[in-house]
């Protein structure tokens, strides 16, 4: 039997190449946004390429993809984490229109070497291989 998991979007505002000031200006605007179109999401934190990284864990549903698509051009992301029921990720670059898969999900409350996704409510990490 196939483990079941809620299919997210994982998007981030922040970008290495943004002073700490835009980035934060840029977090607090997405996250006004969310709030006020009443939008369900968690706060997490991430290491990408060895740079820590704030990010948002919306429901994968298609008009969360689209918001999505249209923040990551806002923002100018490069991709965004979209995994599915069944627990593999993969990256998708808008722009390009390609994907890129990461592997299934694996969950632990031990922080992990390399890259992850901490989702801050519940001290869980996300790493994919």
């Amino acid at each position: 039997m196939r483990s079941q998991y809620n299919p997210i979007i994982i998007i981030s505002t922040d970008k290495l190449t943004n002073s700490q000031g835009t980035n934060s200006k840029n977090y607090i605007q997405f996250l006004a946004s969310l709030e006020l179109g009443g939008i369900s999401y968690r706060r997490c934190r991430g290491l990408c390429d060895g740079h820590v990284e704030r990010s948002f864990i919306l429901e994968n549903t298609p008009e969360n993809l689209k918001l999505a698509k249209q923040t990551a051009k806002f923002y100018n992301q490069e991709s965004i984490l979209i995994m599915d029921n069944e627990g593999k990720g993969e990256l998708l670059y808008p722009e390009k229109g390609i994907t890129e898969s990461l592997g299934k999900l694996n969950v632990t409350t031990e922080k992990p070497q390399g890259d992850y996704t901490k989702v801050l409510d519940t001290c869980q990490y996300f790493t994919f291989n």
